[in-house]
């Protein structure tokens, strides 16, 4: 057995005890291995190590292979031949039982011991328990694979970077988003950034910078990345750095990758829906507003103007109206599309609703481009629109406000360019207007107008006049026309001209024209039972009210209450409802025409060049127009018109009224001329209700 001092080597300038408790302390056992007993020697460190008693003694090869594990054994025994026989370095980590039966960690290293002559005569050297290590390792091993597992799970893929060869490593479901085979995996960083969208490049380098220069904690970024099918995803990348070398430099960095594609597509479908106008994708009033406020905000510091144009399709609700929405849809994409062309690439168009646009015209430093861009405009809308099978024809009406001269404020000169387009809309439509202070007051003068009309039914404030229409071959009156009037208590007379408008706008002409038919009808029952004879009343019917929101009351059913032949009834109607009559105009026709109800066609010859629509629907009377009635018989142009009318009506099977007769020459020469009837003034003026009865009798030829 050896003794301490044997195995032990003496340290000079040492203390012997000092050395032996700092091997106690780190838990260090010295050992020696002879080559040719194969025996071990064990400090008494190494014996406290094992669960051993304290004391030196040498164990024999029986001895110490019972101490070692059985399945590590075989290792231990062969780094030691290779020791033996080799000359190679001795360190080995191997399971060792203690006395008690516990299972404890060593590692062990030893160095090579020669004689005099150079013969390898044994290995010194020394083991440490490292039990706790490896449960630590262990559990850090578990954890990861743990970890890894759960990742995996998720779909959510793993990404090492080493950032000295600038090589990724890829695992996880990373290959799965990326739409790639595992032999496949993208490893050096170029690569990478090779499928990485090109907009996004350099937004994810300066991240990845940040984490590694330390400006950043942690490395965090969305972008979109190509997979192998040529379609871009939207990916979460995040990551850390792991492991720096001795001088504190990042030489690794681990990290995941999430696809976030469906949630970057929720949220851009909810910011379209927040911010785009979903029928034409252009921005909407309040994307559009927000960028007003920055454009005004940035104006001034480039000492520039900015103009805002208002544009109302003139229109386009008879379009809907008659086609129905899908061909006022189409139309609204293709105005939007007109409108587009028709602006520079910087300036910015909006849709607000329904069919109003707006044009931000930005840098504005010649005022004359701004007169340029809308007649531009004009000239685009005012060309026909295919919507499907039909053809419809609108024109523009546009507002301008400029900023700074009229506000500076984005509602007040959105507000003011509304209020200029309302002006020239009034003005004749399919122009354009700048703003004006005075046009403020008009304005104010429509909303009370608006608000007012929504009373004037219950307050009774509406009357009925009546023109009569004579027959040129007898002159007696046998039918009249009714003309609605409004006169308000405070506002005074209003004319029909300003009020049908805003009632067609604000939903009120189903009501009001329910209205005019009533009274119409019952005093039309009281004129036919005084006359003795059958008397017709016309009613002017507007486009708007062939609308199923302008729902008619049954008509048909009130006539029979008052046993009042549904033929004393004329619908007067425009021959543009008729050029390209949608399916709810020709159904009520149609209806009229089965009960007996006729219908007439206003103004006509001042609308449309097409006469086709006379083929296809029942027409009882043409209206002859009083621009064409004007000037005759010294306008030559004017009498062949109107003889022509006359004798076309005649040739379908219809009868034909001249309006806006004033003289007797023109009476004269439209009786000369075929025409059957006539009203104007140079019979009699429209007149209230209790002053037609007493005309019926007269005889005006």
């Amino acid at each position: 057995m050896m003794t301490e001092s044997d195995s032990l080597p003496t340290l000079s300038g040492f203390d012997q005890a000092a050395y032996e408790r700092g091997l106690k302390a780190a838990g260090i056992g010295m050992w020696e291995f002879d080559f040719k007993s194969a025996h071990a020697s064990i400090c008494a460190n190494m014996a406290r190590v094992l669960g051993m008693p304290p004391r030196f003694t040498v164990l024999s090869p029986s001895e110490w292979r019972a101490r070692i594990e059985p399945v590590d054994l075989p290792y231990v025994e062969q780094l030691l031949k290779l020791a033996y026989t080799k000359g190679k370095p001795y360190r080995v980590e191997f399971r060792a039982r203690r006395e008690t039966g516990e299972i404890i960690w060593l590692q062990a290293h030893g160095s090579l011991v020669r004689d005099a002559k150079g013969h390898r005569v044994r290995l010194t050297g020394a083991a440490i328990d490292i039990t706790e290590k490896k449960s630590a390792e262990d559990a850090l091993r578990l954890a990861s694979e743990r970890l890894k597992l759960a990742v995996e799970g998720s779909g959510e893929g793993i990404w090492d970077y080493d950032l000295p060869t600038n090589m990724y490593t890829l695992s996880g479901g990373l290959n799965e988003i990326l739409g790639r085979p595992h032999k496949s995996a993208i490893h050096h960083a170029n690569d990478w950034i090779r499928i990485t969208h090109p907009d996004d490049v350099e937004r994810m380098l300066s991240a990845l910078r940040a984490c590694i220069d330390g400006a950043t904690r942690t490395y965090r970024c969305e972008y979109r990345i190509r997979t192998r099918d040529g379609v871009w995803k939207w990916i979460l990348s995040r990551g850390v750095v792991v492991a720096r070398d001795e001088h504190g430099t990042p030489t690794s960095m681990a990290g995941i990758v999430t696809d976030v594609t469906d949630k970057k597509e929720s949220e851009e479908t909810a910011w379209r829906h927040a911010n785009l106008d979903s029928l034409t994708g252009l921005p909407n009033r309040r994307h559009f507003l927000s960028g007003l406020e920055a454009e005004l905000r940035r104006a001034p510091r480039q000492q520039t103007k900015v103009a805002l144009l208002f544009i109302d399709l003139d229109g386009f609700k008879q379009v809907n109206d008659l086609f129905g929405h899908d061909a006022g849809d189409l139309l609204l994409m293709e105005a939007a599309y007109r409108i587009r062309k028709s602006i520079r690439s910087s300036d910015e168009l909006a849709r607000l609703g329904g069919d109003e646009f707006t044009v931000l015209l930005k840098d504005l430093r010649k005022p004359d481009h701004v007169e340029y861009v809308c007649q531009q405009i004009l000239a685009s809308l005012s060309k026909p629109f295919t919507v499907g099978s039909e053809v419809a024809y609108v024109s523009a009406s546009i507002g301008v406000a400029i900023a700074p001269v009229d506000t500076q404020s984005g509602d007040e000169l959105l507000r003011k360019a509304d209020t200029a387009m309302y002006a020239a809309k009034a003005s004749g439509k399919n122009q354009f207007g700048y703003f004006s202070p005075s046009m403020d007051e008009k304005t104010h003068s429509r909303l009370r107008v608006a608000a007012e009309l929504r009373r004037a039914i219950s307050s009774r404030q509406f009357t009925l006049y009546y023109q009569p229409v004579i027959d040129l071959h007898d002159g007696h009156v046998v039918k009249t026309e009714a003309l609605l009037r409004w006169e308000h208590p405070k506002l005074g007379k209003v004319a029909p001209s300003i009020f049908v408008p805003i009632a067609e706008e604000t939903g009120l002409m189903g009501d009001i024209g329910n209205w005019v038919f009533r009274e119409a009808a019952t005093r039309t029952k009281q004129w036919s039972e005084r006359a003795g004879v059958a008397f017709q009343v016309a009613l002017n019917k507007s486009p708007v009210q062939f609308n199923q929101r302008y729902m008619e009351s049954d008509w048909l059913q009130y006539l029979h209450e008052l046993d009042l032949s549904p033929s004393s009834i004329v619908v007067e109607i425009t021959e543009g409802i008729l050029l390209h009559a949608s399916s709810q105009v020709a159904d009520k026709l149609l209806e009229y025409r089965d009960a007996g109800i006729q219908v007439a066609i206003d103004d006509f010859g001042t609308g449309y060049s097409s006469l086709a629509y006379l083929k296809e629907f029942d027409i009882d009377y043409l209206k002859i127009d009083q621009s064409f009635i004007r000037g005759i018989p010294a306008n030559p142009g004017n009498c062949t018109i109107a003889e022509t009318i006359i004798v076309m009506a005649h040739k379908l099977g219809q009868k034909v009224i001249a309006e806006g007769i004033e003289t007797k020459e023109q009476a004269d020469f439209l009786i000369q001329a075929g025409c059957d009837y006539g009203q104007g003034f140079y019979f009699a003026p429209p007149v209230p209700a209790e002053q037609v009865e007493p005309l019926l009798s007269r005889r005006y030829l």
